[in-house]
C-alpha cells in the first residue's frame, strides 16, 4: 500500500544522539507510527509517517514546541515520500510487503548505534593511551640524558 497523503511529518530540533525510540515514544501515543527515518545526510531532522493523517495533524499540533534532550521541536506536514526511480533489482523486493516499523528493528538499530559508539570509544581510548605512554618514555629518556 502506498504512504497516505497528509500521514507525513517533518520535525526538526532533533538533538544529537536522539534514537528512533525516543521519537516513537513521543509520536506513538498519537496513534500508529509506519516509519520513523533519521537521514544520515540531514542532522537534526527527522521524518515520521503515521498510518492516518487525523494522528500525524494531531502530533504535529502537541508535539510542536515540546522538548527532547534539550531541544525544541518543531513539526510540519510533509511530502509524501518520493518513489525512487525502480531497478531491476527492485522487481523482486517490490512484491514484498512494505515492512512495518515494530520495536524489535529499532531495538536492533539502537544496538547496532551502541556498540559502533563503543568500538569508536574504545579506539579513541586506546590511541590516547599509546600517545600517552610514548610520552612518558620521551620524559624519561630527556631526564636520563640530562644526568
Amino acid at each position: 500500500a502506498l504512504p497516505v497523503r497528509g500521514a507525513r511529518l517533518f520535525v526538526s530540533g532533533i538533538a544529537f544522539g536522539v534514537k528512533k525510540t525516543d521519537i516513537q515514544e513521543i509520536f506513538g501515543e498519537f496513534g500508529h507510527v509506519v516509519d520513523i527515518e533519521l537521514p544520515m545526510n540531514a542532522k537534526g531532522v527527522a521524518f515520521v509517517q503515521f498510518d492516518d493523517p487525523r494522528d500525524a495533524r494531531e502530533a504535529m499540533d502537541s508535539v510542536t514546541g515540546r522538548k527532547l534532550k534539550g531541544m525544541i521541536l518543531a513539526v510540519k506536514m510533509a511530502d509524501v515520500k518520493p518513489e525512487k526511480a525502480r531497478t531491476v533489482d527492485d522487481l523482486a523486493t517490490s512484491r514484498r510487503s512494505k515492512e512495518v516499523l515494530t520495536t524489535t528493528n529499532m531495538e536492533r538499530d539502537n544496538a547496532a548505534e551502541h556498540r559502533n559508539r563503543q568500538a569508536a570509544a574504545a579506539f579513541f581510548s586506546a590511541r590516547r593511551d599509546v600517545r600517552s605512554g610514548s610520552r612518558r618514555r620521551r620524559s624519561a629518556s630527556r631526564k636520563k640524558s640530562r644526568s
